[in-house]
């Protein structure tokens, strides 16, 4: 699936995840995988935490937190959300 900025992404509620230090360690009870986020990755999974979000919505939120150009913040929020995506950590619809 193409991740436009109307794209909805949604936490799998299979996903547990807790925060450490500012970090999210995160477990997949279905499959057993673990998973660690920090930094910007662990910015989109505690939106994320709140409710389903678009794209467009990740990114208006990094781009006024991070001294980032809105051409590169959504190649890495595309690239990381296809990642968890295919892992099976979030849903797209």
């Amino acid at each position: 699936m193409d991740i436009t900025e109307t794209t909805c992404i949604t936490k799998n509620e299979a996903v547990l995840a807790t925060e450490l230090d500012g970090e999210f360690v995160m477990m997949d009870i279905e499959s057993g995988a673990y998973y660690s986020l920090a930094g910007v990755s662990a910015d989109i999974w505690e939106m994320l935490e709140q409710g389903p979000k678009t794209l467009g919505e990740l990114e208006a939120k990094l781009l006024g937190a991070y001294d980032i150009d809105a051409e590169s913040c959504r190649r890495d929020v595309v690239a990381f959300i296809g990642q968890m995506a295919d892992a099976e950590v979030v849903a797209l619809t």
